[in-house]
């Protein structure tokens, strides 16, 4: 792997690309035997938002005389990559079920958003436009979270970001308004008001593993009900 000696600033990014990718794919598998849970595909999406988010900074900062670059990125690429594996693990918890919840079969009648309830719409308008674009194309449209991502040029991992995020304001605002089950109202805002994952959740609740579940399968079809879909 080509290296700038010790002392040497890298002279492009573009050079750094070429060095460090090899390292940072290395860094992914150090991940995974470590116990992560990471998709080849999401490894990649991993490093590539690692390029774009925070490699132009760390270049302006490094400091030659602190060591190597190339140990310099390894460990900036952990840290920054770390806690986006743990967060995508616990959205890929919650969002797995999601295609239990097929597109309708007939065109509905009005065209989305109209035809939302009043708290899934008035929630619906003012999620930012991404994550508005990312819940319709996953729920209303039926794409997967790849197609979703190729459509909307983002990584796999917002589509994640954006789709629970705007899921847990649909359902919270829906509980508001009264649209959820009373008994399904405090697992809503467990899971995205208070970020608990599926089992924190079912644990401060009382609830064993199955009622959790169960509990979380309701509240998913009530929001992809009120978006217009009808689960199997």
């Amino acid at each position: 792997m080509t290296e700038a000696p010790k002392g040497a600033r890298p002279q492009s990014l573009e050079e750094v690309y070429q060095s460090c990718t090899p390292l940072l794919l290395s860094a992914i598998g150090r991940l995974i035997r470590g116990g992560y849970r990471i998709d080849p595909a999401m490894g990649l999406d991993y490093v590539h938002d690692f390029y774009l988010e925070a490699l132009p900074g760390l270049f302006e900062r490094y400091d030659p005389s602190l060591g190597r670059f190339s140990t310099y990125v390894y460990a900036a690429f952990l840290q920054f990559a770390r806690p986006r594996i743990v967060r995508s693990m616990r959205w890929e918890g919650m969002l797995a079920d999601l295609d239990r919840y097929p597109a309708a079969s007939k065109p509905a009648e009005r065209e989305f958003p109209d035809r939302l309830t009043d708290a899934a719409a008035s929630a619906f308008a003012d999620l930012p436009r991404v994550p508005r674009n990312v819940l319709k194309a996953r729920i209303v449209d039926g794409l997967s979270e790849r197609e979703t991502a190729r459509r909307l040029g983002l990584s796999r991992y917002f589509v994640r970001q954006h789709t629970a995020e705007a899921l847990g304001r649909l359902a919270i605002a829906m509980g508001e308004d009264g649209r959820i089950p009373e008994d399904v109202r405090p697992l809503a805002v467990r899971l995205w008001r208070e970020e608990q994952t599926l089992m924190e959740a079912a644990a401060g609740l009382g609830w064993s593993r199955q009622q959790a579940l169960a509990k979380f399968h309701e509240l998913l079809e009530q929001v992809a009900s009120a978006l217009g879909r009808q689960a199997e």
